[in-house]
């Protein structure tokens, strides 16, 4: 029961953090993780009767007998969003509403991409974040039997097995949209009438996945400054997706209420 309510707050806490651009590690395998010598926890609780426990990232279930303390380091971090706009945002039903796991490992790769002072590096994983969530689906009929006679045909094809396999392989993956299709899909579907750079959410992901390939396939690194028409829209729409359209559009008209923008 704890953990599963300490599962949801976490939810609620990503949602929100994500809605304002704010990335956190929640998973416990954050870097830093503190590990306590059982020898320790044994001599602070013969000393002081209080069970000791590493003040890590993560969910924590622990016994309310004996009191436990955390023992951790610390350190200030800084948002430029109001606290209380935070709190009113985490009040919100929208910020409570069902997490699957795929979206925890978004908003982890999410996290990871805000830290990054890397162009490219942060670039790619807001593109990466993105193909976690979006799961391909079957392609229609006639285009699933027009690959199904093509493995057919190279089933029955002069070829050894080390050229046949390879390209049978291939032809099955094309059972499936793609993965530049299914996410273009998955945005459109997910964010509505949103718009990002004057396009909508499928058509500005196909341009930055147009860049995402070029500076994976083709080793073309950019220029300091190229990626910035990009980056910022796109890690507004990660943003966007990751927090929900109900709570993207509390966050929208709350900001408009409190700041006429």
């Amino acid at each position: 029961m704890a953990e599963a309510e300490a599962r949801r707050a976490r939810s609620a806490l990503e949602r929100v953090f994500a809605a304002f651009g704010i990335g956190a590690y929640f998973d416990g395998r954050a870097r830093g993780s503190l590990s306590l010598s059982r020898a320790l926890v044994d001599h602070v609780r013969e000393r002081t009767g209080e069970l000791i426990a590493p003040d890590n990232a993560g969910l924590t279930v622990y016994p309310t007998t004996p009191t436990t303390a955390f023992l951790g380091f610390s350190a200030e971090g800084r948002a430029d969003v109001p606290a209380e706009l935070l709190d009113a945002a985490l009040r919100s039903p929208a910020a409570w509403m069902d997490k699957p796991d795929d979206e925890r490992v978004a908003y982890s790769i999410y996290t990871a991409a805000a830290a990054s002072g890397s162009e490219e590096a942060r670039f790619l994983m807001l593109v990466m974040a993105i193909e976690v969530l979006a799961e391909a689906r079957p392609r229609p009929g006639a285009a699933r039997a027009h690959v199904d006679a093509l493995v057919q045909m190279t089933k029955e094809a002069d070829m050894t097995d080390d050229e046949r396999l390879p390209l049978i392989s291939a032809l099955n993956n094309l059972r499936d949209e793609s993965v530049g299709s299914a996410c273009r899909r998955y945005l459109n579907e997910r964010l509505g009438q949103r718009t990002y750079r004057d396009m909508n959410p499928g058509a500005f992901f196909g341009r930055c996945y147009g860049v995402r390939s070029r500076l994976t396939h083709g080793g073309k690194r950019s220029e300091p400054g190229d990626l910035a028409e990009w980056l910022n829209p796109l890690q507004e729409l990660v943003s966007d997706l990751l927090a929900g359209t109900d709570l993207a559009a509390w966050r929208d008209e709350e900001r408009c209420a409190r700041y006429g923008n």
